[in-house]
């Protein structure tokens, strides 16, 4: 399992949402860059066991089956459906009468698009399945709180 830091942005409910740019997980992504270009941090939305507020440092952990899982769906699903895409387009195609390379590249655009469509039915069906949802660990600085943690016990601790 991945721990990764992040801090508290907003807590709705029994939910936090925590802005993390990245730890050890993201280091080893070969799409760090891209995640980086379009801001360079993300918010993850995860239970609030540990009773953070907003400007909270907490920790949490990805499950590594999840990262995984989700790697394979956002990156494996689109590939297949644009190949599918490509090579089905022109036998339709030729049907209508347009050309092969036509053909090829709007089935190639609808393969994606439809695969943009099952990602997102999945994300509905199964992003609530306990290996995809990260879990808060606990509370390691409380906003206001200079020097000073929080241990596993949930005691603070000066680290003067």
């Amino acid at each position: 399992m991945n721990r990764e830091k992040g801090t508290v942005v907003e807590v709705r409910g029994g939910k936090a949402i925590v802005e993390t740019s990245g730890g050890e997980a993201c280091a080893s992504c070969s799409a760090r860059h891209a995640c980086v270009s379009m801001g360079g941090t993300k918010k993850i939305t995860m239970e609030n066991k540990s009773g953070a507020a907003a400007g909270d440092e907490v920790e949490f952990v990805i499950h590594d089956l999840g990262m995984l899982l989700s790697s394979i769906i956002v990156y494996g699903v689109p590939l297949i459906f644009l190949v599918i895409g490509i090579v089905i387009g022109p036998m339709i195609g030729s049907l209508a009468g347009l050309g092969e390379e036509p053909s090829a590249a709007i089935g190639g655009i609808l393969g994606t698009a439809l695969a943009l469509g099952i990602i997102r039915l999945l994300h509905l069906a199964v992003g609530k399945n306990r290996v995809f949802t990260p879990v808060m660990l606990r509370i390691t600085h409380r906003r206001g709180q200079t020097s000073k943690n929080v241990n596993n016990a949930g005691e603070y601790t000066d680290n003067t």
